[in-house]
């Protein structure tokens, strides 16, 4: 290019970017400028460039700031797992018999099966979250100084080693839609397969409190999806709630954990993270719970793994777990139960309740708007009276119960007596 034509796309350049300039001088006819109309322009020029460069740093620092509102609010790392803003790890499925609404899950359909008194729960998967990968909230989680969440910290870095290694075997597999459908039909026999066994679980150890879990790992998320869960009718029978306002709570998502204490939510969350990796079968823990109507009681709880046979499941890899079948059993001691007898006694006739056992049952506000209330003379009329006689019942049976009796029953209740020299145990046998 010669020196005039390089001058020629210089001017028109300058033409396009000085042109308002240009229209508004009137004493200029021709097109060059004087020392003090070119630092205008540059001055104008330069205050185009800052106006720019400052909008760019907003919309950075926009970016920046909606990044720690999310991360602020809580930190979802897969199906079922999560941080809260506190630093506290949830894992739902340890956590899930007493926390409500937490879950990854829509409740699609709610079913009561009365013969063998149970509630069915059937899930499908709500749009999907966004993610944070699990090095940044292992940063997250180092920058809280407590004991506990060092525990987390090594519990999140066994989780990504676990993750990888998953993904390493899943990435291995050709995954078509052949397979996904084979995959899909092998789930229904599975799920068919669990319910027979949890029907027939139920008959034979009637009024037992459990929980159950069915679920598989889903190759096309490659993550873990449950499809079904439940409980029996003693568990809504504890926790204080009668079937049509669970229906309610879960229905709506209701958010409400019964778990009093959230050092416990992290712990077990984090026992049950290393159940997942380790592949362990079986996992025991207590903790304190609130019912719905106010009442604080230990809960002791045995999880149990159930394997599918060959014939059920036939083309599952032996290097990951694909399939989930877990029952939950709870026990509570007999004298809590006796203390929670009394206590829903008194609710039903209120001019003998302190002011503390008041308060306490007061704490069942935060399931009014789900129209629940043990203010209700309806509820109480109702359901109490009911859960109170089936209460009574079982503490005669506890009271008749013989020394011989089957102590492969799954459900135990301890009382222990104090003494210096041995610890004196009755065990009593008891179906709940």
């Amino acid at each position: 290019m010669s020196i005039q034509q390089q001058s020629l796309s210089l001017d028109s350049i300058n033409h396009d970017i000085y042109t308002r300039y240009f229209l508004r001088s009137k004493k200029k006819k021709d097109n060059k400028f004087t020392e003090d109309e070119q630092s205008k322009v540059s001055l104008q020029k330069f205050r185009l460039i800052r106006k720019k460069n400052v909008s760019k740093r907003k919309i950075l620092r926009a970016d920046f700031i909606q990044r720690e509102v999310v991360l602020n609010d809580q930190i979802f790392l897969g199906t079922g797992i999560c941080i809260s803003k506190e630093g506290i790890l949830k894992f739902y499925y340890s956590i899930k018999h007493f926390s409500f609404g937490f879950n990854y899950y829509q409740n699609t359909q709610i079913k009561y099966l009365k013969e063998e008194q149970l509630i069915e729960i059937n899930l499908s998967i709500l749009q999907k979250k966004q993610l944070t990968p699990i090095d940044e909230a292992i940063k997250y989680v180092s920058k809280i100084n407590s004991l506990q969440n060092k525990e987390c910290k090594k519990a999140l870095i066994q989780l990504r080693s676990y993750n990888k290694y998953v993904q390493s075997i899943l990435g291995s597999i050709q995954i078509t839609k052949q397979l996904i459908k084979e995959k899909d039909e092998e789930m229904e026999r599975f799920v068919e397969f669990c319910m027979k066994q949890i029907s027939e679980y139920s008959k034979k150890s009637e009024n037992q409190i459990f929980q159950f879990t069915i679920g598989r790992l889903n190759y096309e998320l490659g993550d873990i999806q449950i499809v079904k869960t439940g409980f029996s009718q003693s568990f809504l029978n504890l926790i204080g709630i009668d079937f049509s306002n669970l229906c309610n709570l879960l229905l709506r998502q209701k958010e409400i954990d019964l778990m009093l204490n959230k050092e416990d939510i992290m712990k077990y969350s984090i026992e049950g993270l290393h159940l997942r990796i380790l592949k362990q079968l079986e996992m025991e823990y207590q903790c304190y719970i609130q019912t719905f109507d106010g009442f604080p009681i230990k809960v002791s709880i045995k999880k149990k793994q159930i394997l599918p046979c060959n014939e059920i499941v036939k083309n599952q890899t032996c290097l990951i777990q694909e399939y989930i079948f877990e029952i939950s059993e709870l026990d509570v001691d007999l004298k809590d139960l006796e203390n929670l007898i009394n206590y829903r006694e008194k609710i039903m006739n209120n001019d003998k309740m302190s002011f503390d056992q008041f308060i306490n049952k007061e704490l069942s506000i935060i399931l009014e708007d789900v129209e629940y209330s043990v203010h209700s003379e309806l509820f109480m009329e109702k359901y109490y009276k009911d859960n109170l006689m089936y209460l009574n019942s079982l503490k005669n049976q506890y009271k008749n119960i013989k020394a011989n009796i089957d102590k492969s029953k799954m459900c135990k209740f301890k009382q222990i007596y104090p003494s210096d020299e041995t610890k004196k145990s009755e065990i009593i046998n008891s179906i709940f």
